[in-house]
């Protein structure tokens, strides 16, 4: 009895902490009508990421990408759907011009997977060539570097 508690627990503290990693944002137009639907994923700090991550939900998450406004001249990065079924689109705002830009995707050992170098503000990201699972996809822009938890689910 108490091992089916403690797996319940775990389960609802995995969910929730999903739950705070990402939002939704909707687009409206001039009526009141919404017209789109994007799925923002939170930045994950490059410091907290440490290979092999043991336990994918002890990721700790960076301050709510919410506060970084695209005409503010800053990088923000819109990483969805998340979870994908193998297909993972990248568009990020306020890309410098002739960037330096560098993709890697990592799985929790801290083994690389695959690196894209000298992508557009928007990209398309294939991977369904790997498993389902927890990924860690890393960007880097001129000197910036971000990091994002990826899930790939079918």
């Amino acid at each position: 009895m108490n091992c089916k508690r403690f797996i319940l627990v775990l389960l609802i503290l995995f969910q929730t902490t999903s739950l705070f990693c990402q939002r939704v944002e909707y687009g409206y137009d001039n009526n009141g009508n919404r017209i789109s639907r994007i799925l923002v994923v939170s930045q994950l700090k490059s410091a907290s990421i440490k290979f092999p991550v043991s336990d994918p939900s002890n990721l700790k998450l960076a301050d709510d990408t919410k506060t970084i406004e695209p005409d503010a001249g800053e990088l923000k990065a819109i990483i969805y759907p998340n979870p994908n079924k193998g297909l993972l689109k990248i568009n990020i705002s306020n890309m410098p011009q002739n960037p330096v830009t560098e993709l890697r995707l990592y799985n929790l050992s801290g083994t690389e997977l695959m690196v894209k170098r000298n992508f557009d503000s928007y990209s398309e990201i294939d991977i369904n060539e790997y498993k389902d699972g927890v990924y860690i996809l890393r960007i880097k822009i001129n000197d910036n570097l971000f990091d994002w938890k990826v899930v790939k689910s079918h």
